[in-house]
């Protein structure tokens, strides 16, 4: 069932947002056709939407893995986590995830800009263009920086919690405690320094010269094989300032966009006038802001929630890793781009005219609108009956009467009524 969730969330994920891609590439290509805000705001979307992608190509790829390694986990499970695939799955996770966040608050930021200072964000479409690309190419790198920090060796010391032998039947695999457990029968340690991971390595191997593999180092990828980051954690914990920070930014970029769509509406609600075409923009604009306030509140707020309360020690979150990597983050990859786009409501919209226009459901809503008619008709009836003649209805049959008086008097009667009515 697991498999099947991730791999149903993985290909909804990659698809979905290929297609979200895939129309704003083809809206793009019409160029002269667009405005300038449209422009700028297609741009955005293949931004998000490309984040997501690879998010869907997280999802498959750990589904497959997790297939071919079905009945034998548990045998396999030091190597899986040690493996490049398994780094490679969580800096691709974390690259998604991130660029994603600061795709949805530039897009939350251009929004309310059009709102609050319409005349600002007119500018030729060459520098819209240009900021547009300039702007989308450092949430990549900002997002880059993100997931390979903690690959980086010169960060070992603050990333790795243990290293893992192959052939070392002493040490097989230890923590930073244990190393030094172990080597303080043939070295003299001092309690003030704190020897780095390149020492204790180099000591272990003098002591243990016929290790023919290095040891391998279980990196901030491989705390679950799920190959998620470690995002949960507590201040007893060597590396927790770094995916602290991380959450906390993720969760207050999220109340900038909530804070950010309700001050939008509220401005748009605002400026919005008494005709029919702008009510309708604002009940539309409306439903989009209660969508994605409500898909981003159950995506992100429980993971964030529960990395605060487990930091502060009032909740054990260490077992939502693989409620995240199976729910949440396909759900998040999956809604982002078809509720940012304009390409959930171009499917509503295909989909009802093609089922009103087939021709096994024409007979049913013809005989649906047959239906709500004779229903009308009866409930018309029954209240005459009931009430007698509604006060429209007596004051039609009013002004006929009028005009029937008014036709039959002769013209120089109607003329003195007139004179004496102004």
């Amino acid at each position: 069932a697991v498999v099947s969730t991730q791999s149903t969330g993985g290909f909804a994920s990659l698809f979905g947002n290929f297609f979200v891609i895939f129309y704003a590439v083809c809206a793009l290509q019409m160029d002269s056709k667009l405005t300038t805000v449209a422009l700028v705001n297609k741009q955005l979307i293949i931004n998000l939407a490309s984040a997501d992608f690879l998010m869907g190509v997280y999802l498959i790829s750990l589904g497959v893995m997790d297939e071919v390694q079905k009945g034998r986990y548990c045998l396999e499970a030091t190597q899986w986590k040690l493996s490049t695939m398994c780094q490679l799955l969580g800096v691709l996770s974390v690259l998604s995830a991130q660029t994603s966040v600061m795709s949805l608050g530039v897009l939350s930021t251009y929004r309310m800009l059009i709102v609050m200072r319409p005349h600002s964000t007119e500018t030729t479409r060459r520098k819209a263009r240009a900021a547009t690309i300039g702007i989308s190419i450092c949430t990549w790198i900002i997002s880059s920086c993100l997931a390979l920090t903690p690959l980086l060796p010169v960060f070992h010391d603050y990333f790795v919690d243990e290293y893992h032998y192959t052939d070392n039947p002493i040490l097989l695999s230890g923590t930073r405690k244990a190393h030094i457990e172990f080597l303080r029968n043939y070295h003299d340690f001092s309690e003030a320094a704190a020897p780095s991971w390149t020492t204790l390595i180099q000591m272990t191997r003098e002591i243990w010269p016929k290790a023919k593999e290095p040891p391998r180092p279980m990196s901030y990828y491989s705390k679950h094989g799920v190959c998620l980051p470690k995002l949960f954690t507590t201040a007893s914990d060597l590396n927790w300032s770094y995916p602290f920070f991380v959450m906390m930014f993720d969760f207050l970029t999220f109340l900038y966009i909530l804070g950010s769509y309700v001050l939008t509406y509220k401005i748009s609600a605002r400026k919005a006038t008494a005709a029919s075409k702008r009510s309708t923009n604002n009940g539309t604009l409306q439903k989009k802001i209660a969508r994605l306030i409500v898909a981003d509140c159950c995506c992100w707020v429980p993971v964030c929630a529960s990395a605060i309360l487990h930091f502060g020690r009032l909740v054990d979150a260490s077992g939502m890793y693989p409620y995240a990597a199976i729910i949440l983050l396909p759900i998040n990859s999956s809604l982002n781009p078809l509720l940012y786009s304009d390409a959930l409501d171009l499917l509503y919209k295909t989909l009802s005219t093609w089922i009103c226009k087939h021709p096994a459901v024409r007979p049913a809503i013809s005989k649906l609108q047959s239906v709500k008619e004779a229903c009308c008709d009866a409930a018309s009836s029954v209240s005459q009956s009931l009430h007698g003649p509604s006060i429209l209805q007596q004051q039609g049959k009013r002004s006929e009467v009028t005009m029937t008086d008014s036709t039959d008097l002769p013209p120089s009667a109607v003329t003195l009524n007139l004179r004496h009515f102004h």
